[in-house]
């Protein structure tokens, strides 16, 4: 017996089980009131497609409930797995730097506490399914004319898998979460209660109350979409595809004549400030074309009794994005596409380094939206930082946590691998 419970003490099995049987009960309490809000909001709705109105199809609001119930899974899912302190600390322990999706999937399978929790979850998803706790399933395939023992096995087919799917995901977006707290020393974000007693009262609001009004936005362009095509019709499709490529090269216009006009007025005051000091300003030879084609480098030289500086231009055109100071060599602008948690990570490398006499300088212009450098600067000569084939620089997005640790932000006047900034 007390064997029992120390084995008990060490892995809380009922708690799991009970984890696992609050996320599918939630789930069906809050989906039930929101499939509820959508019908009554959309079932007799009339929208303007194509410059006649038609009611909204029983199909399409079903359709509308079905990706609630999945984002909705997602989002119980999310706070149940993110705030499990027990599998955060031993995933921590374990110094793992960044999971890889495999070997979380992997980790995931083996673990007792992920079986424990899931089983529950998947075994009440199969009986909710077979019972007709997921009507919005069948409804949104009933128009197609499938018979009825297929609608009958279609809430099984699709939820069985999609929840074992997002229970593994989770997983390893947990995990990824922790890695990034863990780096930005935030650890303790997961340890105040207000943060997630506020994400507890936020899920059901959102899903009961305000996710029920968003597919109005899928209305509004449906009803844009009969407009466009009116367009179409008027203009002919190749005028019509003419005035979105003017559109997409009007926005790109504008981004690039600020961009011009920044360096620009950089260019007109370096010529004020050098005539009323004295300085003696080269030649500045193609000022505007490495904003668009970065081997178009932009080089000149400012002196002053025998004193001399050796000055290059670095900015683009897009220059929304942070900008990273890798190596002697190399740097990148990383666009992150996505949310602050959950996003992708992409990165567009080219080198910095030239040559000239002198002072080196390095004129950031137009000013990213923030500029980091490597912060240990003798890491460098411990990993090589080459682009691959792709031209990313993937030795950076596996670098190590003390090097993730070790990047600052730029300010005027630093100095970096003998260039000051």
């Amino acid at each position: 017996m007390e064997r029992l419970k120390e084995k008990l003490r060490d892995f809380p099995y009922w708690f799991y089980v009970i984890r696992g049987v609050a996320v599918f009960f939630l789930l069906i309490a809050i989906k039930s009131v929101m499939g509820l809000s959508i019908m009554n909001i959309y079932s007799d709705m009339d929208i303007n497609v194509g410059g006649g109105a038609m009611e909204m199809p029983f199909f399409a609001v079903a359709i509308m409930y079905f990706v609630g119930t999945l984002f909705l899974l997602n989002s119980l899912l999310h706070i149940f797995t993110t705030y499990d302190k027990r599998v955060m600390n031993a995933y921590l322990a374990e110094g793992i730097d960044k999971p890889l999706l495999s070997v979380s999937f992997k980790r995931s399978l083996t673990s007792l506490e992920y079986w424990v929790e899931t089983a529950p979850i998947l075994f009440f998803t199969l009986l909710g399914a077979l019972i007709g706790w997921f009507p919005e399933i069948s409804y949104s395939f009933e128009a197609t004319g499938a018979p009825d023992a297929l609608l009958f096995w279609l809430p099984v087919i699709f939820m069985l898998p999609i929840t074992f799917f997002l229970t593994l995901w989770r997983r390893y977006e947990a995990q990824r979460y922790w890695s990034h707290l863990e780096r930005s020393d935030s650890i303790g974000k997961l340890y105040r209660m207000s943060r997630l007693l506020l994400r507890a009262i936020l899920i059901p609001s959102l899903y009961m109350v305000f996710f029920p009004y968003t597919p109005m936005v899928a209305v509004v362009f449906l009803s844009l979409s009969g407009f466009l095509m009116m367009l179409v019709d008027l203009l002919s499709l190749l005028g019509f595809i003419a005035a979105v490529a003017v559109l997409i090269a009007l926005i790109l216009g504008i981004c690039a004549l600020r961009s011009i006009g920044k360096r620009k007025k950089l260019i007109k005051s370096l010529n004020e400030v050098c005539r009323s000091s004295g300085y003696t300003l080269s030649e500045i030879k193609r000022p505007y074309a490495s904003l668009f084609v970065r081997k178009k480098e932009c080089n000149f030289t400012v002196e002053k009794d025998g004193k001399k500086f050796s000055c290059h231009f670095l900015g683009s055109f897009w220059q929304r994005a942070p900008m990273y100071f890798a190596s002697d060599k190399y740097v990148y602008y990383r666009h992150r596409i996505g949310t602050q948690n959950h996003h992708v990570v992409v990165l567009s490398t080219f080198e910095f380094d030239f040559e000239g006499e002198g002072d080196k300088i390095i004129l950031l212009n137009p000013v990213p939206k923030r500029a980091f450098v490597s912060n240990d600067e003798m890491l460098i000569g411990n990993h090589t930082y080459m682009p691959d084939d792709s031209g990313r620089l993937s030795s950076v997005l596996r670098r190590s946590r003390k090097e993730a640790k070790s990047t600052r932000e730029l300010v005027p006047g630093d100095r970096i691998w003998g260039y000051a900034i």
